[in-house]
């Protein structure tokens, strides 16, 4: 078992809140219904854990959820398989359970993309914004949009593995992104994984906001934009005022949107795993094995 923690932005010490199984590889918070939700790639479930471990969707074999996120309205999950489509939207207050007719995913649109080559504890981020959900490949070097009308779209990188800042995300070069949120203000934080930088974008035109790190310096330090150094940002999700993520596997660090700046908030002696936000907490998991 792994242990789930929270910690208000403005503490300097994490709370345990109890025990989630080994298996969960992504967590959601929707600030509508005050749930947080873990999807369980072990035994395919997407689970309630405030209420005492509760299934809310088994995903049909021989699928596996390895993606979670909760809609812009707060009331639905959208889980993703481990095919690599985006396959159900659940009710969290209601039973409605939908498949997401003909959005095939990236693994139909992209040949270098294949499933089986993505760890799963390096799986690919998703997250939902007006008229699509995001999608990050780590394999193909992308970020794709599954739009409402069920095309898939490439909207951030060029499919070379690189690092190159073009005025749109769309032309830049990126290597094995690897999360995606979008924050109360609109933007999306983009975890480039590879290059140890955070892109930040405004989805209307996918143009550069401002990144944060340098890929010719791949270390720990907090700071500015320009001054703050990440190793290998991972797990990113929206809190009041910008977003809190994993680094290196053990750090969990604040990107401050209104300071333009990083800290870090906690160093574990383990792995850091998923991270779910409410406006003013971080829950995550972590594994002291």
């Amino acid at each position: 078992m792994k242990k789930l923690f929270k910690l208000r932005v403005s503490d300097s010490l994490p709370v345990p809140v109890g025990e989630v199984d080994s298996g969960v590889v992504a967590m959601a918070y929707s600030d509508k219904t005050g749930d947080l939700l873990s999807a369980n790639f072990t035994d395919r479930t997407v689970r309630f854990c405030f209420r005492g471990n509760e299934v809310l969707f088994r995903v049909p074999k021989p699928g596996k959820p390895n993606g979670l996120c909760v809609s812009g309205n707060g009331l639905s999950a959208i889980v993703r398989d481990d095919l690599g489509r985006i396959s159900w939207q659940v009710g969290i207050v209601s039973s409605v359970v939908r498949p997401l007719v003909g959005r095939k995913g990236v693994d139909a649109f992209c040949h270098r993309y294949r499933q089986a080559d993505v760890r799963v504890d390096k799986m690919n981020g998703i997250c939902q914004i007006p008229g699509a959900v995001l999608i990050t490949a780590d394999d193909s070097h992308c970020l794709f949009a599954v739009c409402d009308d069920s095309a898939v779209r490439v909207v951030g990188g060029n499919g070379s593995k690189g690092f190159s800042v073009a005025a749109s995300l769309q032309t830049s070069m990126l290597d094995s992104p690897g999360s995606v949120c979008s924050v109360p203000s609109g933007l999306l934080c983009l975890c480039d994984s590879g290059n140890g930088v955070i892109r930040v974008v405004n989805p209307s035109g996918m143009r550069h906001v401002s990144i944060f790190g340098n890929p010719a310096q791949k270390s720990k330090s907090d700071g500015g934009a320009a001054s703050a150094r990440l190793v290998c940002p991972s797990n990113i999700s929206a809190v009041s005022g910008g977003a809190a993520f994993v680094d290196g596997g053990r750090s969990l660090r604040l990107l401050d949107l209104k300071s333009s700046s990083i800290k870090t908030m906690y160093e574990s002696a383990g792995f850091l795993g998923p991270v779910a936000c409410s406006p003013d907490t971080i829950y995550f998991v972590e594994d002291l094995r």
